[in-house]
């Protein structure tokens, strides 16, 4: 009986041992194959989890650019002098660092919903959409499609009034942000895609 308990002790042992070095190697060959694929697809983040490009999840983008400096995500207003990264969401902690992007809005076609701060934060990259005026230009870009919009409203919303990020047929970009002393009112900035059978 006693070498009965033996053998099983030694057994169980044997069983772990197994298990726990087929682990390690596990472990040790993905970190390897990650590495590798990285590595392969050229692609740098800056301080955020390094993901391919061609099986980026939206959710994730947050402050990726290519070895050549392109970035993947990010919007341009010339008048105002604004070029910054988008990422994904309107959290505090997307808006503190990014343009954030309203997850239930288009990405590249129909209404693309953006809001971002424009006082009283360190990124402020909404700060002078004030400024613009119908016609200004917004040059929008998602990996490597640019879509050129036009101002063609700007009004004053009320906080709770969602209807200008709609679903939309037509290829509009619609930002928002908060307006000063005013904390039940919003601007929103809404432009037209031009090269797409806009103004």
């Amino acid at each position: 009986m006693f070498i009965n308990c033996t053998r099983r002790n030694i057994n169980a042992i044997s069983v772990f041992i197994t298990f726990v070095i087929f682990l390690i190697m596990d472990l040790v060959c993905i970190n390897f194959l990650n590495s590798t694929s990285l590595n392969n697809n050229k692609l740098e983040s800056n301080g955020q989890n390094t993901i391919l490009i061609d099986s980026v999840k939206i959710d994730n983008i947050k402050n990726y650019t290519l070895q050549n400096g392109e970035t993947i995500w990010s919007l341009k207003i010339p008048k105002i002098n604004l070029k910054a990264l988008i990422a994904e969401g309107t959290e505090d902690d997307v808006l503190c660092n990014y343009i954030g992007h309203f997850s239930n809005t288009g990405i590249i076609n129909g209404n693309v919903g953006l809001a971002a701060h424009n006082r009283g934060y360190e990124k402020n990259y909404f700060k002078d959409i004030k400024k613009l005026e119908l016609n200004d230009e917004i040059i929008y870009n998602y990996k490597n499609i640019e879509k050129v919009y036009k101002v063609s409203k700007i009004e004053e919303i009320n906080s709770d009034d969602w209807s200008l990020l709609d679903v939309s047929r037509e290829n509009k970009i619609t930002l928002i942000t908060c307006i000063e002393n005013e904390p039940k009112k919003r601007l929103c900035v809404q432009g037209i895609e031009i090269n797409n059978g806009g103004i």
